[in-house]
C-alpha cells in the first residue's frame, strides 16, 4: 500500500494552488491536501518547522520523504506520479522547454506580482494606506514580466509551451489569478486572458480556486458597499 502523501499549503497561496492542483491531477495515490494558515502564522509554529525548517508554503511530505520549493515539488510529482505525461515529459527537449519558463518565473512573473500583490492587499486589509511610490518597482516589473508572457512564452501558443498545458502553465496561472484579488486589469494582455480562459477547462480548477475565487468575491462586495455608503 502506498504510504500517505500529504501537501502542505493555504489556499490564498499562489505555489500551494499550483502544487495542490497536479497533486489532483497526477491522480497521487492516498493524498491529503493540509491547510495551513499563513493568515494565522501557522507555518511558524514547532510543527510545522519540523516539516519545512524554512517556513515556507508549499511542503510536502511523501510517506516521510519531506520536499519544499512547489517547482521542486511540481517536478517530484511528474517523474514520480506522471512518469512520461505531457505535464513534464521524459523528452529532455520538452522538459528543457518547461524548465526554462520554470526557471524564469520566480525572478520576474513572482517578483513582480507577488510583491505588488503583498503591498497592495495587505494594507487594503488592514486599513492602511497603499504606498504608491514603494509600489512603483514592483508594478514595473509585474507589467514587464506580463508582457513577457504575451509575446514571449504564449505568442501564437495555446498554452505555455505549446499545445498542451504542463506544470509550467499550472504555475503561471496561480501567479497571475492572484492578480485578481488587487484589481489588476488584465486586458492589456488579450493572449493571457484567453488562456486563462482555457486554463479553467483544466480539470480541478475550480477544486483548487474555490476558496480564493469566495475571498475575492467577498472582498468585491464588501468594496462596492463601501463606495456606495459614499454616495
Amino acid at each position: 500500500m502506498a504510504g500517505k502523501v500529504i501537501v502542505y499549503g493555504d489556499s490564498m497561496s499562489q505555489p500551494s494552488r499550483a502544487v495542490w492542483w497536479f497533486a489532483l491531477l497526477a491522480e497521487v495515490p492516498n493524498f491529503e491536501y493540509k491547510l495551513v494558515q499563513i493568515a494565522k502564522q501557522q507555518q511558524l509554529s514547532p510543527e510545522f518547522v519540523k516539516i519545512n525548517p524554512l517556513k515556507k508554503l508549499p511542503a510536502m511530505s511523501d510517506d516521510g520523504f519531506l520536499i519544499n520549493e512547489s517547482h521542486t515539488i511540481l517536478r517530484y510529482i511528474a517523474d514520480k506520479y506522471a512518469k512520461g505525461s505531457s505535464w513534464y515529459p521524459s523528452d529532455p527537449k520538452g522538459r528543457a522547454v518547461i524548465d526554462m519558463y520554470l526557471d524564469w518565473h520566480h525572478s520576474n512573473l513572482r517578483f513582480g506580482a507577488a510583491n505588488y500583490f503583498r503591498r497592495v492587499f495587505f494594507p487594503k486589509m488592514m486599513g492602511k494606506p497603499v504606498d504608491t511610490k514603494g509600489l512603483v518597482p514592483y508594478e514595473k516589473a509585474m507589467k514587464t514580466a506580463l508582457s513577457t508572457i504575451e509575446t514571449h512564452f504564449l505568442g501564437d501558443k495555446e498554452f505555455i509551451t505549446g499545445s498542451k498545458p504542463t506544470i509550467a502553465d499550472l504555475s503561471c496561472l496561480c501567479e497571475v489569478k492572484q492578480l485578481e484579488s488587487v484589481n489588476v486589469d488584465l486586458s492589456a494582455w488579450p493572449k493571457i486572458t484567453a488562456w486563462m480562459e482555457r486554463m479553467k477547462q483544466v480539470p480541478h480548477y475550480n477544486v483548487v480556486n474555490k476558496f480564493f475565487d469566495a475571498f475575492v468575491a467577498k472582498q468585491k462586495q464588501q468594496e462596492q458597499a463601501a463606495a456606495n455608503a459614499k454616495l
